[in-house]
């Protein structure tokens, strides 16, 4: 598997991202991370 690395900017906005969905549902934020996460994982591959 390859190694990801994120750009700061990229980083920063999907961090931003999580926050905005965590404030509109609850733990909406964390399974938006967890989506990227399995997604980068899957293409890494």
């Amino acid at each position: 598997m390859r190694h990801v690395v994120f750009l700061p900017e990229a980083e920063q906005g999907m961090l931003e991202s999580a926050v905005y969905y965590q404030s509109k549902t609850s733990g909406l934020g964390v399974d938006y991370l967890s989506e990227v996460e399995r997604a980068v994982k899957s293409i890494a591959e």
